[in-house]
This record gives C-alpha cells, structure tokens and sequence, in this order.
C-alpha cells in the first residue's frame, strides 16, 4: 500500500511489490527499490502515480541488478504521468506497460549512472 506523498523503501535483498490502487494514490512518492530483486509496481486509478507537478520517483539501489516493472494500466487515466524513473542495469529488466489515455505522457526514464556494463534494455508498451 501506499500514500500521497509518502517514502517506499523496499528490503535491499528481496522482492518487493508496490500497489497504487485507486485515484492519486501514490502522487508525489519516493519509491526505492531493491538492490538485486525484483520491483513491481501497479499504478491502476487515475493519476495514481503522478500527474505534472506531483509525480513519482522510482529509484534503484546499488548494484541494480533486478528488475523493474510497472504497470500502468486498467485504462486509467494518466496513471503513471510524468512520473520519474530509473531502470536496472540488468538486460531487459525495465518493463512499463502504458494502458490508458495519458497513462505515460511525459515520464522520464533514466538509467544509473554506476556501474553500466552493456545499457539493458527497456520495454515500453
């Protein structure tokens, strides 16, 4: 679970699931997560993981060896708007699923800075 404007610290070594359930549920979070395991992220609600001016930030811990998912769907609108994200190192590990009017618009997707070996790669649908 999750609240506006609230910090998500995941364990560093296990896999953690994050649920933003419902309208602005998880607007204006931190949310870090695990160093080697998987991050699942569900943002199904309108505007439930940011909109402009209010939006999410995923972080990744060191070495950022797991993956990333995130679900941004259930044809809400604007579920994950403009929220702010950094993938894993890991290849093929960042994986956002965009369903829904808006559900990505204006979302910024970095990768870490330490550590990079072959980039990964991203799945956006």
């Amino acid at each position: 679970a999750c609240a506006t404007n609230s910090v998500i610290q995941c364990p560093t070594d296990a896999p953690c699931d994050i649920d933003c359930i419902g309208e602005s549920t998880c607007q204006n979070s931190d949310m870090y997560c695990p160093a080697t395991q998987p991050c699942d992220i569900v943002c199904h609600g309108e505007k439930a993981c940011g909109v402009s001016g209010a939006n999410s930030v995923i972080h990744q811990l060191a070495p950022s060896t797991g993956t990333l998912n995130i679900s941004c769907a259930s044809g809400s609108q604007a579920s994950c708007q403009s929220i702010d994200v950094t993938c894993p190192n890991k290849p093929g590990g960042c994986n956002i699923d965009c369903d829904g009017h808006t559900a990505c618009q204006s979302i910024n997707l970095k990768r870490p800075t330490v550590g990079i070996e072959d980039g990964g790669a991203l799945t956006l649908r």
